[in-house]
């Protein structure tokens, strides 16, 4: 009588199922909550996400002010020298 027919998962594809339910569940919190957990446990990833976000912030910034300038430049060209 073998009572232990059905074999138990290995404790390797367990932490692995943990540790994508983690990532999903991570990823569906908050930006708020997720900075709180990286703060905690990894304060150089914050820092790095920082950085990122401050480049992308720069590069929206300049894109956005080119933008304006061109938006500015044919209303004046439609208003006034047509």
């Amino acid at each position: 009588m073998d009572y232990h027919a059905e074999e138990k998962p290995s404790t390797e594809s367990t932490l692995q199922q943990r540790k994508e339910q983690a990532k999903k569940d991570f990823m569906n919190m908050s930006s708020a909550q997720q900075a709180k957990i990286l703060r905690q446990h990894n304060p150089e990833a914050l820092a790095k996400i920082d950085r990122e976000i401050a480049a992308k912030e720069v590069r929206f910034k300049k894109i956005s002010r080119v933008f304006t300038f061109l938006l500015v430049a044919v209303i004046f060209y439609i208003l006034i020298l047509k």
